[in-house]
């Protein structure tokens, strides 16, 4: 399925490339995370990728095998945050051990965007996490996004709650 991912889902068209959700399912496994960097707006194709396969079971799958190669690939981990987590597309389980492995991810690299994500994506449950806290705070200067999500989530999260 790789061919710059099989240009751009044959144009959406997921169809031909997987038509069943578990044919879908076994490329997604198989599909070296590298791969989707070629397309100009991979987090929308992440997006449709996952809500085609409209199952939980089925994301949890795919989610799993990523997790287990996924270091380096903040982008990945990033999309698939903002994309498939905030839409409550994957079990609690499978959706917090991604959440932790990119909180780790996002401590140790500093990635603006990544960090954006997990901001919104833990919303009330922001001051659960002070590491995560800490390198957005001292990330937040110079990239406008993240300041916004940290004020915002201040606000609906205020300190001493």
């Amino acid at each position: 399925m790789h061919e710059t991912v099989l240009h751009y889902l044959r144009c959406h068209s997921l169809q031909r490339v997987a038509p069943t959700p578990q044919r879908l399912v076994n490329e997604l496994e198989q599909l070296p995370l590298s791969a989707w960097y070629d397309l100009p707006e991979f987090g929308g194709a992440i997006y449709y990728c996952f809500s085609v396969l409209g199952n939980r079971e089925l994301v949890d799958e795919v989610l799993t095998n990523w997790l287990s190669r996924l270091d380096g690939h903040y982008r990945i981990a990033d999309a698939v945050t903002f994309y498939v987590l905030r839409e409550g597309q994957s079990s609690e389980r499978v959706g917090d051990e991604w959440l932790g492995r990119s909180e780790a991810m996002a401590v140790e690299s500093r990635d603006p965007s990544l960090l954006e994500s997990l901001v919104y994506a833990y919303g009330t449950r922001l001051r659960e996490h002070p590491d995560m806290l800490r390198a957005a705070e001292s990330e937040r200067r110079g990239h406008a996004p993240l300041d916004r999500a940290l004020k915002r989530t201040a606000e609906i999260n205020p300190p001493g709650t």
